[in-house]
C-alpha cells in the first residue's frame, strides 16, 4: 500500500477554472434555448386566444340557435363597446335573465383569467367584468345586428363584407403590428 506523502495534498472539489467552464457552458445553452422557448410560449398564447375567440363565437351561435336573437341588442353591425361586450358575456353566461330566460351558460368552457390574462375576469359575485387575451389585451366583437347575414369587416383588416357569419371576433398580440399574433374568426 502506497502512502501519500504530506507534500502531495489531497484534492477536494473542483478548481475555479472547472467551475467557470461549467457556468460558461450553462450560459451558452441558456442563450441558445431562450429564443426557442420564447417562440413556443408566444405560439401557445396565440392558440389560447384562438380557442377563446372560437368559444365565444360558438356561444353566440348556440345562443342564437336557442333564442333566435343575439345575446345583446345592438341594431347595427358596429364593433361592440367594452360595456356592451361585458353585458353580452354576462348574458351568454346566464348571469342575466332578461335575454337568457333559461339561464343557460353558453360559454361554460371559458377559463377564468389567471393573473389578468387569458380568459374571463370576474367582478362581484358571478358577474363578468371583461374577457382578456393571453397578452393582457381585449377581444373585439362585431355582431350581425342588422340580421342580414353579412358583416363588413373592420377597416384594419380590409374592406370586404363577410357573408354567412353572425359575429366577427378578433384580438391582437403583445404588439398590435405583429401580423402573426392577430387572431380573427373569419379569415
Amino acid at each position: 500500500m502506497q502512502r501519500l506523502s504530506s507534500s502531495q495534498p489531497m484534492r477536494r472539489g473542483f478548481s475555479l477554472v472547472e467551475v467557470l467552464v461549467v457556468i460558461a457552458i450553462i450560459a451558452v445553452l441558456a442563450a441558445i434555448s431562450y429564443p426557442i422557448a420564447s417562440k413556443m410560449i408566444k405560439k401557445s398564447n396565440i392558440e389560447k386566444n384562438r380557442a377563446i375567440a372560437m368559444t365565444v363565437e360558438r356561444g353566440i351561435e348556440d345562443f342564437y340557435d336557442e333564442y333566435g336573437y343575439f345575446p345583446i341588442d345592438v341594431g347595427t353591425d358596429e364593433e361592440l363597446l367594452q360595456s356592451q361586450l361585458v353585458d353580452m358575456l354576462n348574458t351568454l353566461a346566464g348571469n342575466t335573465k332578461d335575454l337568457n330566460a333559461k339561464g343557460k351558460n353558453f360559454i361554460s368552457s371559458l377559463a377564468d383569467a389567471a393573473n389578468g390574462r387569458s380568459g374571463l375576469v370576474y367582478g362581484s359575485g358571478d358577474n363578468i367584468d371583461s374577457l382578456v387575451t393571453s397578452f393582457g389585451g381585449q377581444f373585439s366583437i362585431i355582431l350581425d345586428g342588422t340580421y342580414d347575414n353579412q358583416i363588413k369587416e373592420p377597416s384594419r383588416f380590409g374592406d370586404t363584407t363577410v357573408k354567412g357569419k353572425r359575429s366577427l371576433i378578433w384580438c391582437f398580440g403583445e404588439e398590435a403590428d405583429d401580423e402573426n399574433a392577430i387572431i380573427t374568426t373569419w379569415q
